[in-house]
């Protein structure tokens, strides 16, 4: 649990090495996190929503750049290098474009008429979920795998006892 907090000292360091435990527990801090702001909007009153929605914008504005910033260092553990981070987010996006375009450019569509008739309409907009599905395979094998033994491009092993940051 020591990892969970070190983004925040290394605020907007995209320089170096992040292990594994890092990246890993730093993603159970962001989960727990919105996994309390979703209970407590179920159990709030309405009157009480409204505030409680600055504050998570707030907080999500306060943890964008560490998340993005502990993203790259952990791509650069394992000696890739941190656009595959630009990749994770533009390919929601990208994908959505995709399935629109497809359902715009189907044989079936009539313009004023934006229904979905059949199901091949469906299966045209399903290909870019499904292709983005396996898009993100390799970048998620990269973030579970270990750290390089050796020294890399991007620093020393955060491993080695001489090349570990002060958490705190």
């Amino acid at each position: 649990m020591m990892y969970m907090f070190k983004p925040f000292t290394a605020y907007a360091n995209f320089n170096g090495r992040a292990r594994r435990a890092e990246y890993w527990q730093w993603t159970l801090l962001m989960f727990g996190v919105n996994l309390a702001y979703s209970g407590m909007l179920r159990i709030l009153p309405q009157a009480y929503i409204a505030p409680v929605n600055w504050i998570s914008w707030a907080w999500a504005a306060g943890t964008l750049i560490p998340g993005l910033a502990v993203t790259v260092r952990r791509f650069h553990d394992v000696n890739k290098t941190g656009w595959w981070t630009l990749f994770l987010l533009l390919m929601p996006f990208l994908l959505i474009y995709c399935s629109i375009a497809l359902y715009f450019f189907s044989a079936k569509y009539v313009p004023g008429k934006g229904d979905i008739n059949t199901t091949k309409d469906y299966i045209w907009m399903a290909i870019p979920a499904i292709i983005g599905l396996f898009a993100y395979i390799p970048p998620f094998f990269f973030l579970l795998q270990d750290s390089n033994p050796q020294s890399n491009r991007f620093g020393g092993n955060p491993k080695k006892p001489g090349n570990a940051d002060a958490v705190f």
